[in-house]
């Protein structure tokens, strides 16, 4: 998805839909036009609408595209790589019911057993689909394992007969880049270096610093995202929902864009998958300044800012003073952050080195189960 963004969530079916529609209009063309060719093009998009289809209305769609001329532009560059990656062929690009719908019903029949993925999303970041109208793909329902589901998708997917495409807003140095194609899987070598990590007093989160392959200078971003929002925890109760406050998560952050988010619990499960062992989170109401146990959590947070050199940060009772009267989502975000932190540096460097790739792997889509995908980014991680 266009992650980070600031479209929200209509913007983002919007951004989709309408590279979805460029790339059928790129594909009634032989050579890339830019966005100054686009406003001189003449097509029918009455009879192109047969190479693309939407789940959004058209004439919103277009609205879209005249009043966010940055991302008419984006779907441009976007369409021009797909088709240069591509070439010619009988091709219809989707975003719409009919496949948000089988993609969701394939998922469910294989993550139902053992829950390997939180979300879709990290087994399959498609946004959009491209695919070969002369082929029947409702077989793909039938599979129950993501192994064997996997195989067929990436058969289709060399053939060029299904596609699922991840985007990001791009400018002209766009990218693409084919992942999870059956090939290698980046899981089977660690290529990932850790290099440091930044820690500072007076912020809710902490960083593990990374370097990749490519030698891209990466970062994860470990926080809390939820706090004590009044109005989300009264939409809960109304919902019948145990209200959740606290939700610690990492993110990886890109250059233009972040790169999904790992809830603590999953980032758990995720470990001990693979062998590790795990951390101990704290909950959120242990961590409120007026608890019991507040004294405790204090000295914790106090003596961790210490051992790991926290930047702004002193050894004196002010210090131990500010942290015992800081918010409950301060103490909460930041113990996770200290434990988190303390749970990485008492590693060897290749086990640390192993873990950032497992967490690298599975919140960019690239777990040994995840499914074949195209992404076109100005960053490729």
């Amino acid at each position: 998805m266009h992650q980070g963004s600031g479209l929200g969530a209509k913007g983002t079916k919007l951004s989709e839909s309408l590279t979805a529609i460029i790339c059928a209009i790129r594909f009634q063309y032989d050579k890339d036009f830019s966005l100054e060719d686009f406003y001189n093009l003449n097509f029918n998009l009455t009879e192109i609408s047969k190479n693309f289809e939407i789940n959004l209305d058209l004439q919103e769609t277009i609205e879209f595209s005249q009043n966010e001329v940055g991302w008419l532009e984006s779907s441009i560059f976007v369409a021009n790589k797909i088709y240069g990656y591509l070439g010619q062929g009988n091709f219809k690009f989707l975003r719409c019911d009919f496949i948000n719908h089988l993609m969701q019903k394939c998922f469910n029949n294989c993550n139902s057993k053992n829950n390997e993925f939180g979300k879709i999303e990290k087994w399959c970041p498609a946004d959009i689909w491209i695919h070969d109208a002369s082929i029947d793909i409702s077989f793909l329902t039938k599979y129950s394992s993501f192994k064997d589901l996997n195989e067929q998708l990436i058969q289709l997917f060399r053939n060029k007969k299904l596609i699922g495409v991840s985007l990001k807003k791009v400018n002209h140095n766009v990218q693409i880049k084919e992942y999870n194609d059956g090939k290698s899987y980046l899981q089977k070598k660690t290529s990932i270096k850790y290099s440091k990590y930044i820690l500072k007093m007076n912020t809710l989160d902490f960083y593990l610093c990374y370097e990749d392959s490519n030698r891209n200078n990466i970062k994860i971003q470990g926080r809390d995202f939820a706090g004590a929002n009044p109005d989300k925890i009264k939409k809960d109760i109304e919902m019948g929902k145990v209200p959740r406050v606290g939700d610690f998560k990492f993110e990886i952050k890109g250059e233009l864009a972040n790169h999904g988010k790992i809830q603590d619990t999953l980032f758990n499960r995720i470990l001990s998958n693979n062998g590790h062992d795990t951390i101990i989170w704290p909950k959120w109401e242990e961590c409120d300044p007026f608890s019991e146990s507040s004294p405790k959590i204090t000295n914790e947070i106090f003596e961790l800012l210490f051992k790991y050199k926290a930047q702004g940060f002193s050894y004196t009772t002010e210090s131990k003073n500010i942290i015992a009267n800081q918010t409950n989502q301060y103490r909460f975000s930041k113990l996770c952050s200290l434990r988190a932190l303390d749970f990485i540096e008492k590693k060897g460097r290749d086990e640390i080195d192993t873990i950032l790739q497992i967490i690298h792997n599975y919140a960019s889509s690239q777990s040994e189960l995840s499914a074949p995908f195209l992404k076109v980014s100005n960053l490729l991680i």
